[in-house]
């Protein structure tokens, strides 16, 4: 009963700060209707800046200081996401505040290097109360975190701003219309979230040391415990918190500590399973309006033959590319296979899914483990076991979607922010069984694969490879293009408009959700598969939780249910990060030496920026964005040619939906 008690004690402090991040993104997502994913990094300068600043002041002043200065900047990172709201969309400034978590890492990197910090916290005597011994720093963890959760709702039901914040979040239409300021309301949220986090975050310090990557776990803890309570309830929020941490300690406790994470995320999707059965699923506004601008408006023919001409150009492309541009161009080959199926599910099935990457990990690892042989025993001693590369490279996309079929009938059931959570969790769970099941997947040095990839009689190795991985990605953009414009693709449609209209229809709505999401899965494991020969290793390194939200991003930023989009969007994103990344490895920059962590600093921070601007100025993608730019003057140079025509309006002028 000790231990029982000892693990409760334990378990409610890290939910406390659970909690704390969870109710936090409830104040957001209350007020401005989004999910800032930025959260995490403020409980993060909340805790470095404190073990900073206690140094040269007492420990609660250091605590007060960076609790502001978290508060200051969650106040300017609310004025870019939400100020510029007549022009971004939710998924922008979703997208938006992403890129500020990536800016802030850098950042913090640059600070404080990349070695966790801590500090003593309030005392360091345990109250020993019937054997079960209690920090007071658990104890004031706790207590902040209950105060606070009561605090804010008495702040949102009985004050006049906390009202203002609810109506905001309501109507936006009409809370302008009673004179409410949208962008100071969604400041107020923002700045009162972050400093939330920034308190729990200096809180959690002295017993869980921080770096400037740690916001990744803070923030997905922190997301369980507000999708708990639907992301509308405080209350619920802060048990969420508590449950998640009381379960990762149990099965600390009780269990192996390697599957904390995998049992507790397991147990909180059959809860929140349970929490949404009532909700009513409905599309989003982006998938709504992204189904008008998807298909393109030329005969099959001729969509038929440009996508066979950039295939032969794709192919080609290879070997005009030394050694080290080709395997850039082969992984952006392999992601544009992911982003092809995840274009479809955002844009058409209206579902955001930011598990795509456990498709691809599972795809990856079931050509490597066929190959090199399924025994472990056997892998070393015998090189001629598992078996043909071909026959694995096939068998990814099969395992993938069968896997997809399997948990798509209870995932699929859920919508809106809890299917993003749930997607999210399967690929922490995927992820943290590498870990768990080291011996079979070779843990964090991974597989070695030493068979080539051969077909009639030719190693697909560097150029050759690429090509290929190219003509996989024609195949797939053809049939999406014929899925969009076929039967199923107007059903699709159909769902994506309007769910329920749809089904009144006759349209069977899960039937074709599963589907897709089973061919975006299938073509995600295919992509991992193939990742397997073009490097011949896999390790957990290469598949890291910020994969899938990557894989969102390109979707976005090539524009949200446009296939060339999504392929030009991984193209894009991937060559931007490379080349910052090759900015950052030069000894120095317009005669400034650049430190050791510059490589790292330029790939997320000057890529975060530029997220950030991209989201900020063409809010619905690159590639719609450009079609408005053409459409704009061809019509103006339709008009001109007009006798006494008045010349439209710049399509630039125009609002975006």
């Amino acid at each position: 009963m000790t231990e029982f008690l000892q693990l409760v004690v334990v378990g409610l402090s890290t939910g406390s700060a659970f909690a704390l991040v969870g109710m936090s993104l409830v104040l957001v997502y209350r007020t401005a209707g989004i999910v800032n994913f930025a959260q995490g990094v403020f409980a993060v300068i909340g805790g470095l800046f404190t073990f900073q600043l206690s140094d040269d002041m007492p420990l609660a002043l250091a605590t007060l200081v960076s609790v502001l200065l978290a508060a200051f900047l969650s106040s300017v990172l609310a004025v870019v996401a939400v100020g510029f709201r007549e022009r971004t969309t939710s998924l922008a400034s979703t997208i938006i505040t992403l890129g500020g978590a990536f800016l802030a890492q850098a950042l913090l990197l640059l600070k404080f290097g990349d070695i966790p910090r801590s500090y003593p916290g309030i005392s360091d005597r345990a109250w020993n109360i019937g054997g079960v011994l209690v920090q007071p720093q658990y104890v004031l963890l706790a207590g902040v975190a209950l105060a606070s959760a009561i605090a804010l709702t008495v702040f949102l039901r009985w004050t006049i701003v906390g009202q203002a914040l609810v109506a905001c979040s309501d109507s936006r239409r009409a809370a302008e219309l009673v004179g409410l300021s949208i962008r100071s309301v969604a400041v107020v949220a923002f700045a009162g979230a972050g400093a939330l986090c920034a308190l729990g975050g200096a809180l959690l310090a002295p017993s869980n040391p921080m770096t400037y990557s740690s916001d990744v776990a803070i923030t997905v803890n922190g997301f369980a415990a507000a999708v708990f309570g639907g992301l509308g309830s405080i209350r619920l929020a802060l048990l969420g918190g508590y449950a998640l941490g009381i379960l990762e300690q149990f099965v600390v406790g009780y269990v192996d500590p390697q599957y904390s994470l995998i049992i507790a995320l397991i147990v909180m999707l059959v809860l929140i399973g349970w929490r949404s059965r009532a909700e009513i699923a409905s599309a989003s506004h982006e998938a709504r309006a992204a189904i008008h601008r998807a298909r393109v408006p030329w005969p099959a023919p001729v969509r038929i033959g440009l996508i066979l001409a950039g295939a032969v150009f794709a192919c080609w492309l290879p070997y005009q590319l030394s050694t080290f541009d080709v395997a850039l161009y082969d992984r952006m080959g392999l992601y544009a296979l992911v982003t092809i199926g995840l274009t479809l599910l955002m844009g058409y099935a209206g579902q955001i899914s930011l598990g795509q990457g456990a498709f691809f990990l599972v795809g990856a690892y079931t050509s490597a483990i066929l190959t090199v042989g399924i025994d472990p025993d056997t892998r070393l001693v015998e090189p001629g076991a598992g078996v043909s590369p071909v026959l694995a490279v096939l068998a990814a996309p099969v395992v993938a979607a069968v896997l997809a079929a399997v948990i798509g009938v209870p995932l699929l059931r859920l919508h809106g922010h809890y299917l993003a959570f749930a997607t999210l969790a399967l690929h922490l769970i995927a992820y943290s069984v590498l870990s768990a099941w080291d011996r079979f997947t070779g843990g964090q040095y991974g597989i070695t694969v030493t068979k080539p990839l051969t077909v009639f009689g030719h190693d697909l190795r560097g150029p050759l490879h690429a090509a290929v991985v190219w003509a996989v990605v024609a195949v797939a953009l053809l049939l999406a293009t014929n899925l969009v414009h076929s039967r199923v693709g107007r059903a699709l449609q159909a769902i994506a408009t309007d769910e329920a209209s749809a089904a009144a229809s006759g349209v069977p709505v899960a039937s074709y959700k599963l589907r897709l999401f089973v061919f975006a899965a299938a073509l995600a494991g295919l992509g991992g598969g193939l990742f397997t020969f073009s490097f011949l290793i896999v390790s957990p390194e290469a598949f890291p939780i910020v994969l899938s939200i990557e894989f969102v991003v390109m979707v976005a930023v090539g524009g949200l249910g446009n296939i060339y989009g999504a392929v030009a969007g991984a193209v894009g994103i991937l060559y931007l990060e490379q080349k910052l990344r090759d900015v950052g490895t030069r000894p120095d920059l317009f005669g400034w030496d650049l430190p050791d962590a510059a490589p790292t600093v330029f790939s997320f921070g000057v890529f975060g920026l530029i997220l950030m601007a991209i989201m900020l100025f063409f809010p619905r993608g690159l590639l719609p964005a450009l079609g408005d730019a053409s459409a704009g003057v061809w019509e103006r140079v339709r008009s001109s040619r007009r006798p006494g025509a008045t010349p439209p309006a710049p399509a630039a002028g125009r609002r975006s939906a």
